[in-house]
């Protein structure tokens, strides 16, 4: 038996070069964002401890080269939407070389921004402190205090590790949604141009 080839889904190609379009054009905002210098944290009130913890945790000074990095492969992204609207041959080999970048830059990203939150230490100390005095009103009234750096530590470690799996799942979910057999088909019966 038989299968006959898929057809060509017009639709199916252009929710991918929208969705690639997006994605790219979000990376290039938090590209061009993480290359700003930190934001200094305005609250009058504010400890001035938790202010220099807050401050010394946006100052990594792997930022800009991981925003320019982010912005490059981003750009990839918004480039193989631009080949699949216009039917290029090489748009699928495009699509698979822009989406394995970025996985690689959400990859080394994580790696850079937790070995940079674990060299800060107990710098980070007064975050965690401030988050248990904010925390202790629905928790347990005599509850001891914890070690702060760990407690800090292990929170920016989950929320590193949460949004590098989120943004790797929506990239593999991307480049799934842009390789399909209708988009393939749709590049294919399309004037072939190099």
């Amino acid at each position: 038996m038989t299968s006959s080839p898929p057809d060509a889904n017009p639709r199916a190609a252009l929710m991918a070069a929208i969705f690639l379009t997006m994605a790219g054009v979000y990376g290039v905002g938090q590209g061009v964002e993480s290359m700003a210098s930190p934001r200094v944290v305005s609250s009058e009130g504010a400890n001035p401890e938790l202010r220099e913890a807050l401050y010394r945790l946006q100052a990594n000074p792997s930022a800009a080269a991981l925003g320019a990095s982010n912005i490059v492969v981003s750009v990839m992204l918004i480039v193989s939407s631009m080949l699949i609207t216009t039917r290029r041959a090489s748009a699928m080999w495009f699509v698979r070389q822009a989406i394995l970048a970025n996985l690689l830059f959400i990859a080394a990203r994580f790696a850079v921004e937790v070995n940079y939150l674990w060299s800060l230490g107990a710098a980070l100390d007064p975050i965690g402190r401030d988050a248990f005095e904010r925390a202790s009103g629905w928790l347990a009234p005599d509850q001891p205090a914890p070690n702060f750096t760990s407690l800090t530590r292990s929170s920016m470690l989950l929320g590193q590790l949460l949004a590098a799996g989120l943004s790797g799942s929506i990239h593999l979910y991307l480049g799934w949604k842009a390789t399909r057999p209708g988009v393939r088909e749709f590049i294919e019966e399309g004037p072939r141009r190099r």
